[in-house]
């Protein structure tokens, strides 16, 4: 073991004495240590004294002289020296002495590691050193990180750590990718990922689904979900792909972040559309092109490919936890694009496995799928309508009725109203008058005529129309010339046009008529100007609509009203007319109210506020008012709401004042709703002006509402409310401490069992919740502190359900932001949670849970924020986890018992049994092996009684702690209960069975290693264990799926030791039979057993031992290629068939990839070569089924096969070409081409000059490629490296597409001159063309090489000005870095003495050179050559 840098560790820790890195011995390699879980609570003043005295080193003796000694001579622990006598003499003690007493700061750090390894070598290393060691390098970690230390160097000591047999975990990697982040270093904190993720993870690159949905997973998706957080939707799902496709492995919970990004993204993507189409509607945009309209819908379509993308990602290599998650996000990802068969499909499968979507959501793709004439998805999404209540069928048909309003399927929204009618449900006016305005404009279509006098009579006939609507209060409506309308439609209109401001104009109708005019029953320009209009009004507010022509006085202005005022103004019915379900008239209403924002937004804003304040406005008009105004200030999107927040600061103070003022009067409202809105808006209006240290009089009003006498309880609570929104918004810094003082008061006030309102109490413990940050001051103060503990415990007692959860999560997140004062309540919130979890509601005791599942958390961080530190963690950590462990286990273990039926059946089920078990698995982390004897004896008093639960509670407790003992001593364990595990796979009951499979996955990820000194599996067990894990394949779906992850791990376990991957040759027919057999199952309605079938399949493949089973993998080949063969004849009747074939399609060619390269590897190349015309033939028809996902699959084979077939591919060229060349010009699904690009490269590798015939249609896509905007720049790189390879595998024939290629790659170097280096996006994106511009370079200077080395000549200027560059910005990376280097090389190489005068004009390669001759291997020994190289071209 040896630390990556020297200089770099050095710099970080000026204290620290690292020596440079030594040769070891061979056997010092060979023996690897245990693989240990990470140390969780590493106490070093435990294990020794601090001073020299006390170590017992002042009076001489053995441990003193052993010590002396390394001091002396630090790499004198070797066989046979001196040293290494004296260690062996030592006792485990006196070593752990050794260990700490080099560790301190001052000393030579490297006289540690030589003793440890002369541990590991001795095999001395037992648990408690193991964990001493750990908490050693764990200490260089943190300082290391926390002084910002270079990349490598943090994730080379990451390595050193799983080196030793010791597991960093992901909360360490997290801190270090945070801390990068917060200074600013986002480059650094991704490559640092990426280098996490090379050197094998570190125990961060395995499934991280058992996180909370809230939560962010791994290292991947905790990058991305920084990245989303600032708003960088789309760079988010970029960088998750670009890791996958990349060969790092994400966790599976970046794809479902980045799948949450994606649907973030395609809001704002519509409602940009919508804003598009409002500004053509309006003129301001006089049309699309059809080029904007195309990028729109390439646009649109990369969101929905990396939707599929990502969901296929997390299906194919999630837990069955995934499902649910993956098919929510599709959902919203597909309703917000307006997708509806697509949302329809994930509706289903979200009810197949459980997850019951919103009603509301039905309703949404309801309308969708009417609006886009889907018939029989609409009678699929009513067949449930019928059983609802009233109410709900109502909703739902209105939704309908919409819908195919909205998509011009007038006919079906009339037999929609009349079905209504039948159904005895009577539709909302304005869908009436939607559906009537529609068969009206379209009266002379077939059928029209009929279907509008039809509806007419019928809504007669209902009293839905006639004289008798005149009483009632006027609706909203269209305005129209009714001069425009057929004479039949025109009803008399006998009354004059008002003169006065604020009247009404109603369009009327004659007794007995029975036609609805239009559809529309009245014109409504009441009380648009409250107050007469003030000539003083510097605004002004025009608002037109159309009446009779000899109701004007000016024929030329016949059929135009306008109006114009200035202050507040009623617009009521034009923000009902915003919601109405015509779209004509919805347009208008969202103009007029655009423009009166846009030309007054100051009264526009205060008329928001006015609205929403009146309780005699109708609910609707409020809500949308309130709606209008919160988003007046406030946006996601950083640079619009600055914008909006300086129009609010640039407001007269005096429209400020008003605004305001509403507002708090709104906080009485009768109406909730209206309260409820108007609390938030405070809270934005709040963030704009507290920073500002304007109103600062807010909180004192608000607290006025709390004290005054008789304050209504709606007044109280909605006051409440506010003040924690407020809270939530600003931060703690904006607030005196007195005013904080005052808050918490009243809240705490509000909570009091005195209070007689739930509202009130339940609206306090939320503003306590939200007011939490803002205590700091207050926690440290043990009176004020005791008192607001006093009352969040007296209120968990509360007789109310949701009052007690709320207080349960106030004392979670105290349990989360001031651990450090809990001591003294303890045991008080003990037994409260104790008494939750045993007797109370499930959404109590699931919070009560959580309680403990957060001390967890927090001990954890700081068991390994302090680790090598024992003094600070003695005086953070607590241990109340520790000291509660005999009484919180035993409570947790009686809560696995409360298990649901069924509840196998659905992986995203969450409750008392699933909480209790998630959270023993944390203590497990957290105490280590302490847990094992309190939890052993649950597991064997329960295994075998008759109750199922009991037996499944004993399963699910046992594998929950898996991960935090040793494995010395879990390996006993499990050694015994091994044969017990299997046979419980036979067990009656699914669910037990279930769990069982699951157990048997974790016991083989964590705990299976062939090398180990006691391995779980061995040649003994082996048979036994593959016999039933094959039989349990067989089980019902839930089962075999986790089986197969069982079978996964067991061969992922062979990887690191492949040799000994050949005690499963054996069964490996059998194992391929089964798996074969799960993926073919009918009897699963989901594709993630196939999935997990497909890729356990896989990995059995990638560890099997050549040649012993290359004429298995040859039989299996047939197999493969027979299946893929029949996924051409399935029938295919709708998009979720298809769907279904290409996933099938992209399974099986990625198995055929898998078998190709493992072939193609070894002798057995034969295979390959026999087959290979049969394998092309298939690949070339999955071509033809035009979905991406198996593209991209087929392509990556096809790459494989011609590396595998060498010059021999060339027969294949003419036909594949056509689909290569497809693939590079598919500019909408970017991956293909990008993979196309790779293949590209592949087959130039494999064909070498015979590509050439094929050249010319290459290089005119690659060229066109580069020279299209439309196509993602992402895959533009590859295309310059690209270059490089087809100019190696031409050579001098390259010459003819120099004038093409080189202008293109100084255009893209010239173009790097002007990124913008604050952008960490932009920044890695130049990186990655420089690179590519660098490969380019070399490969053509390598190619041409020769007679016609001169040709390059006339570029060698600018190709060295653009390397100096390069050199100067530190911006670069090590891969640009080396790249940098090797093309200098090249230059030399190439151009030979006529590069001579060019290195003599360009001195920088000479620093440039020594720079990197100091850095690490790769870069030194290219440096190395390029020097050389350099030097050989000046002195010929």
């Amino acid at each position: 073991m040896a630390l990556s840098s020297r200089a770099a560790a050095a710099a970080v820790f000026p204290h620290l004495s690292i020596p440079s890195p030594r040769p070891r011995a061979a056997a010092s390699v060979s023996l690897q240590p245990p693989r240990l879980p990470p140390p969780h609570s590493v106490r070093l003043d435990h294990v020794v004294a601090d001073t020299t005295t006390e170590l017992g080193l002042g009076g001489g003796g053995l441990l003193a002289a052993t010590i002396e000694h390394l001091e002396r001579e630090p790499a004198s622990a070797g066989e046979g020296d001196a040293a290494s006598t004296q260690l062996a003499a030592l006792s485990p003690r006196e070593l752990q002495l050794v260990l700490v007493y080099f560790a301190q700061e001052g000393r030579d750090a490297y006289c540690a590691l030589e003793v440890f390894d002369w541990l590991r070598r001795a095999n001395r290393v037992d648990g408690e050193t193991m964990e001493l060691m750990a908490a050693i390098a764990c200490g260089w970690i943190e300082r290391l990180v926390g002084a910002g230390g270079d990349v490598a160097d943090v994730a080379a000591l990451l390595g050193e750590m799983d080196c030793v047999g010791l597991r960093p975990g992901f909360s360490l990697v997290e801190k270090a990718v945070a801390l990068y982040w917060d200074r600013g270093e986002r480059e650094s904190a991704v490559e640092f990922v990426r280098d996490v993720l090379r050197r094998g993870g570190f125990g961060v690159g395995g499934e991280y689904i058992s996180a909370g949905d809230g939560e962010r997973g791994g290292p991947v998706g905790y990058l991305a979900w920084r990245m989303m957080m600032d708003g960088d939707y789309r760079d988010a799902v970029k960088l998750v792909i670009e890791f996958k496709e990349s060969g790092l492995k994400p966790e599976v919970y970046s794809y479902l972040i980045g799948l949450t990004a994606l649907v973030k993204e395609q809001k704002e993507f519509s409602k940009a559309l919508r804003k598009l189409n409002s500004s053509v509607k309006e003129g301001s945009i006089y049309r699309l092109g059809t080029e904007t309209m195309h990028s729109i819908e390439n646009y649109q379509s990369e969101l929905l490919k990396d939707g599929v993308l990502l969901s296929n990602w997390a299906v194919q290599e999630g837990s069955s936890d995934v499902l649910g998650l993956v098919h929510e996000r599709l959902l919203s990802l597909y309703t917000c694009a307006g997708c509806g068969l697509e949302a329809e499909h994930q509706l289903w499968e979200m009810k197949l496995l459980g997850r019951e979507p919103d009603t509301q959501l039905y309703d949404v793709v309801l309308a969708i799928c009417a609006s886009q004439g889907e018939a029989a998805a609409v009678r699929r999404l009513l067949a449930g309508v019928e059983s609802t209540s009233a109410g709900r069928r109502k909703k739902s048909m209105s939704w309908l009725l919409r819908g195919y309003v909205k998509g011009g399927f007038y006919l079906d929204a009339s037999e929609t109203l009349m079905r209504m009618l039948d159904m005895g449900l009577h539709p909302e006016y304005l869908d009436r008058a939607a559906v009537l305005t529609a068969l009206r404009r379209n009266i002379h279509e077939s059928g029209s005529l009929e279907s509008y006098m039809k509806l007419c009579k019928r809504l007669s006939e209902t009293d839905l129309i006639g004289p008798s609507q005149r009483s009632k209060t006027p609706e909203p409506a269209r305005v129209v010339n009714p001069s425009r309308l057929p004479p039949l439609l025109i009803p008399q209109i006998p009354r004059s046009l008002p003169a006065s401001a604020g009247a009404t104009v109603t369009f009327g109708w004659e007794p007995g008529e029975t036609t609805e005019p239009l559809g529309l029953l009245t014109l409504l320009l009441s009380s648009l100007l409250p107050s007469p209009p003030t000539s003083t009004s510097s605004h002004r507010s025009d608002i037109r609509f159309f009446v009779r022509p000899e109701e004007s006085g000016d024929p030329d202005q016949a059929g135009v009203i306008s109006f114009s005022g200035g202050s507040a103004m009623n617009i009521t019915q034009i923000l009902l007319a915003a919601q109405s379900a015509d779209g004509n008239l919805r347009t208008v209403a969202e103009e007029n109210l655009k423009q009166f924002q846009e030309q007054n937004l100051p009264n526009f804003l205060l008329s928001l506020s006015v609205e929403l304040s009146d309780d005699e406005r109708p609910p609707e008009s409020r809500r949308l008012a309130g709606i209008i105004l919160k988003n007046s200030l406030d946006a996601k999107d950083s640079a619009k709401k600055e914008l909006l927040i300086q129009q609010w600061v640039c407001l007269d103070p005096t429209i400020k004042l008003k605004i305001k003022e509403s507002l708090l009067i709104t906080l009485g409202s009768s109406v909730h709703d209206a309260r409820h809105t108007s609390s938030q808006v405070i809270a934005k209006v709040a963030s704009i002006e507290i920073p500002r240290r304007e109103w600062q009089e807010l909180i004192a009003k608000l607290l006025s509402n709390m004290t005054q006498q008789g304050a209504p309880a709606p007044l109280k609570q909605a006051t409440l409310e506010a003040l924690g929104y407020v809270c939530e918004e600003i931060s703690p810094e904006h607030l005196e401490q007195d005013q904080v003082n005052s808050v918490l008061t009243a809240v705490v006030q509000g909570m009091n069992q005195t209070e007689l309102s739930p509202e009130v109490r339940i609206a306090a413990v939320k503003a306590l919740y939200n007011a939490l940050d803002f205590a700091e001051s207050n926690f440290a103060n043990e009176m004020e502190r005791n008192y607001i503990m006093k009352v969040v415990c007296d209120t968990a007692v509360s007789k109310e359900v949701e009052i007690r959860q709320a207080a349960f999560e106030c004392l979670v997140a105290i349990g989360s932001t001031y651990y450090v004062h809990l001591d003294p309540y303890m045991q008080t919130i003990f037994n409260l949670t104790a008494n939750a979890v045993k007797g109370d509601e499930e959404p109590v005791a699931l919070q009560a849970i959580e309680f403990w599942s957060t001390i967890c958390d927090e001990e954890i961080e700081l068991q390994e924020e302090y680790e090598g530190n024992d003094d600070a963690d003695s005086t953070v950590n607590y241990r109340f986890i520790e000291k509660a462990l005999p009484s919180l286990v035993p409570m947790l273990l009686e809560t696995l018992l409360k298990q649901e039926e069924d509840q196998d059946q659905d992986d995203n089920v969450w409750n008392i049994s699933m909480s209790g078990g998630t959270c023993l698995g944390l203590i497990a982390r957290t105490v280590g092996d302490a847990i094992v004897p309190l939890v052993m004896p649950f597991v064997e008093g329960n295994i075998t009684k008759p109750d199922w639960h009991c037996r499944e509670a004993a399963t699910f407790a046992f594998g929950s702690i898996l991960e935090g003992p040793s494995v010395e001593k879990l390996a006993p364990l499990v050694q015994a209960g091994l044969d017990f595990l299997l046979n419980t796979t036979k067990d009656p009951n699914s669910q037990v069975r279930d769990t069982t499979a699951w157990t048997l996955g974790r016991v083989f990820e964590l705990l299976h290693s062939p090398a180990s000194a006691n391995p779980i599996i061995t040649n003994a067990n082996l048979p036994r264990i593959m016999t039933v894990l094959l039989e349990s394949s067989k089980d019902v779906p839930n089962v075999a799926e986790k089986v197969c992850g069982a079978i996964y791990f067991l061969a992922q376990g062979y990887e690191d030791a492949e040799s000994m991957s050949s005690v499963l040759t054996p069964f490996l027919p059998n194992i391929i039979a089964a798996l074969l057999s799960a993926a073919d199952r009918a009897d699963t309605t989901h594709f993630r057993l196939r999935a997990s079938s497909y890729e356990a399949l896989n990995e059995i493949v990638r560890v099997s031992n050549i040649p012993e089973t290359s004429g298995i993998l040859g039989q299996l080949l047939q197999e493969i290629m027979r299946r893929l063969n029949l996924t051409f004849e399935l029938h295919i009747l709708s998009s979720g068939d298809k769907e279904k074939q290409s996933d099938l399609q992209a399974l099986l060619c990625g198995v055929l990839q898998v078998i190709i390269q493992k072939l193609s590897s070894s002798d057995a190349k034969s295979i390959i070569a026999q087959t290979a015309d049969q394998l092309m033939f298939l690949f070339l028809r999955v071509f033809a089924c035009h979905s991406s996902t198996v593209h991209e699959e087929a392509m990556l084979a096809i790459g494989a096969l011609a590396y595998a077939t060498g010059t021999d591919f060339v027969k294949y060229m003419p036909e594949f070409f056509k689909y290569l060349e497809a693939g590079l010009q598919n500019y909408e699904e970017y991956q293909v081409c990008s993979i196309s690009v790779g293949v590209v490269g592949d087959i130039c590798r494999a064909l070498e000059d015979k590509i050439l015939p094929f050249c010319d249609g290459i290089m005119t896509v690659l060229l066109k490629d580069l020279s299209n905007s439309m196509l993602n720049r992402s895959v533009k790189p590859p295309i310059f490296s690209c270059f490089g390879d087809i100019a190696l595998a031409i050579g001098e024939f390259f010459e003819k597409y120099l004038p093409y290629a080189m202008p293109m790659l100084q255009g893209a170097a010239e173009l790097l001159g002007v990124l913008d280096h604050n952008d960490e996006d932009m920044v890695d994106y130049g990186n990655q063309l420089r690179r590519g511009i660098f490969e380019a370079y070399s490969g053509i200077l390598q190619g041409i090489k020769g007679a016609k080395a001169q040709l390059m000549m006339p570029y060698a200027g600018h190709l060295l000005q653009f390397t100096e560059a390069v050199y100067k910005d530190q911006s670069r990376d090590d891969n640009v870095t080396k790249a940098a280097v090797a093309v200098l090389g090249d230059l030399a190489d190439t151009l030979g003495p006529s590069s001579k005068d060019l290195f003599k004009g360009n001195l920088f390669h000479v620093e440039f050179l020594r720079e990197c001759l100091d850095s690490d291997d790769e870069v030194r020994d290219t440096a190395s050559w390029a020097q050389g190289m350099i030097n050989h071209a000046l002195v010929s």
